[in-house]
């Protein structure tokens, strides 16, 4: 697979709420680019990680200690030529 564009980088927990339209919105605004979205995950308990599975992106789903940890860690793991926070 080639290296995408753009990587877009999203911390978040308990988002089942909003990630779907977070999502939808990226997707929009970028669309005709090549990107990735990166979402880490920090231990949400509803119901946001099951959504995320299934949602082609890059899950990272592990428990944090803070909002920059995640970050950090989705960062680490994308591999566009460019990161957006």
């Amino acid at each position: 697979m080639p290296t995408p564009f753009l990587s877009i980088v999203i911390p978040c927990l308990d988002a089942v709420s909003w990630i779907d339209e977070t999502l939808a919105s990226v997707q929009r605004e970028l669309e005709g680019t090549s990107f990735e979205i990166v979402v880490a995950d920090g231990g949400s308990t509803d119901g946001t990680r099951e959504r995320l599975r299934d949602a082609g992106v890059l899950l990272l789903e592990e428990p944090d200690n803070s909002l920059y940890e995640g970050v950090n860690r989705a960062v680490a793991a994308a591999s566009g030529e460019y990161v957006l926070w």
